[in-house]
């Protein structure tokens, strides 16, 4: 098996699927802004562009951490993990595709509501968990158009990805693994089965459900984003707790 990429949008899904398939022992990254900013290591012809204009101190921070994403050796990381999933995945599958043809894909999917619904909270209290900063946002902007909750752009992206992956997989049913996650739960059975490994003694993962930050993650989210050369001391005293 080459590799194994997992190309539903945010929020259908995908971190459970990634921890599932390091459960059985394919190793698998999941949300690589890597990837994202150093695309032409999944085909040449592919180039970094950002879609957001900044100015200030934003631009300079964004400038920043897209310098160090870029030498984090990217050339190596496509070969270092065997799985795949969340973004930038969807928007590089077809050239995934074709870099590496004898690869397996997981398309997972949801109700258009529900997904609406869950795409509001990553935007909202998701970003404050997950921290999302310049480099996120970019990357949300240039999957869905917006890197807020606009739900005319989301549900026009969304439509046209599901449209573009039914169409691109149309007569290669063995190579995908489709499934809604909100009218079947994903179970060991049916990925291993299409995988071709043996049911693991456990219980498939249910992870990243929507819940509250707490207030003090709020406020820590508002200053990073809005106060000047906050960002850099915030996360040198992180890489400090880490040590």
């Amino acid at each position: 098996m080459s590799k194994v990429f997992c190309i539903g949008l945010s929020r259908t899904g995908t971190t459970s699927v990634c921890e599932a398939l390091n459960l059985l022992d394919v190793k698998t990254l999941h949300f690589s802004l890597t990837l994202f900013v150093s695309p032409e290591i999944i085909d040449p012809k592919l180039e970094f562009s950002s879609k957001r204009k900044r100015k200030g101190y934003k631009k300079w921070w964004f400038e920043k951490r897209l310098n160090v994403l870029k030498n984090k050796s990217p050339n190596s990381l496509l070969e270092q993990y065997q799985g795949f999933g969340d973004l930038p995945i969807p928007l590089y599958y077809k050239e995934l595709d074709q870099k590496y043809p004898d690869s397996k894909f997981i398309y997972t999917y949801r109700y258009e509501e529900k997904w609406l619904n869950s795409m509001k909270w990553l935007f909202s209290d998701g970003a404050v968990l997950w921290e999302h900063g310049e480099i996120e946002d970019d990357l949300h902007y240039q999957t869905y158009n917006t890197y807020k909750f606009d739900r005319e752009k989301l549900l026009t992206r969304y439509n046209q990805h599901h449209q573009d992956v039914l169409t691109y997989f149309k007569n290669r049913t063995k190579d995908v693994l489709i499934l809604n996650i909100d009218q079947d739960k994903i179970r060991f059975d049916e990925l291993c089965s299409f995988l071709g490994k043996p049911i693991p003694n456990a219980t498939f993962p249910r992870s990243n459900a929507a819940k509250k930050p707490s207030r003090i993650q709020y406020i820590n989210h508002w200053v990073k984003n809005n106060i000047p050369f906050y960002l850099p001391i915030y996360y040198k005293l992180k890489q400090l707790m880490h040590k």
